[in-house]
């Protein structure tokens, strides 16, 4: 059986940590790998992940909302008929030291904080700005039950669930060992995407592993 659905996953996990008593806790189960994939110590970001966003700000006012699902940022352009420019981000508290009469201009600088992004500058003008960030896919679940994480990257649901299952029965090495092999999951499929090579993805048979949008204000 392939591990391609809700079902068929929590039917081989089941299977491989002969444990029957999961289903009512399932769900919470997968949100806490989720948390662990999209914001853990190591935080998974892959070509998946990878959305891209418009929208034009207000001339009166140097912040923006984020685009719904934002993880992180990858590069944001500040755009008007005849330039685009990449700008930089910086720290907050930088931005937190610039004089409280901000000039306004084109920005050249910006930093993420409180759901917002800050610039460094008034606009002077209506820029459009295009985002690239990682954002989180919608939750596994049994009526959303499949994503492109668990399509391309099913080890990562296998084992982050086997380590969940396992410290829930209080089989401790067995938790940390399948944590282990998670987080090395987490680290290869990264390394993948920085260096561009991407294989075919991962399948379970049996039992073993073969191996822009715009938004409102």
């Amino acid at each position: 059986m392939s591990v391609t659905t809700y079902t068929t996953l929590r039917q081989q996990l089941k299977r491989f940590t002969r444990r029957t008593d999961i289903d009512d806790v399932f769900d919470t189960m997968i949100e806490l790998v989720e948390n662990d994939i999209y914001a853990g110590k190591s935080p998974l970001r892959v070509m998946e992940l990878v959305a891209t966003a418009t929208d034009d700000c207000a001339v009166d006012d140097r912040t923006m909302p984020l685009p719904a699902s934002y993880l992180e940022m990858i590069k944001v352009e500040v755009k008007n008929t005849f330039t685009s420019t990449e700008i930089v981000e910086m720290a907050a508290l930088s931005i937190d030291t610039m004089p409280s009469n901000v000039s306004s201009g084109k920005p050249y600088r910006f930093c993420v904080r409180d759901g917002k992004v800050v610039f460094d500058a008034i606009p002077d003008t209506n820029y459009w700005i295009d985002f690239t960030y990682f954002k989180r896919l919608p939750k596994l679940t049994e009526a959303a039950p499949t994503n492109a994480l668990l399509t391309n990257y099913p080890r990562l649901y296998f084992y982050g669930l086997q380590a969940v299952i396992y410290d829930y029965a209080g089989e401790i090495e067995m938790a940390r060992e399948k944590n282990m092999l998670f987080q090395a999951d987490i680290a290869g499929a990264n390394h993948k995407y920085k260096t561009g090579s991407f294989g075919p993805s991962l399948k379970m048979a049996g039992s073993s592993f073969a191996g822009g949008a715009r938004w409102q204000r």
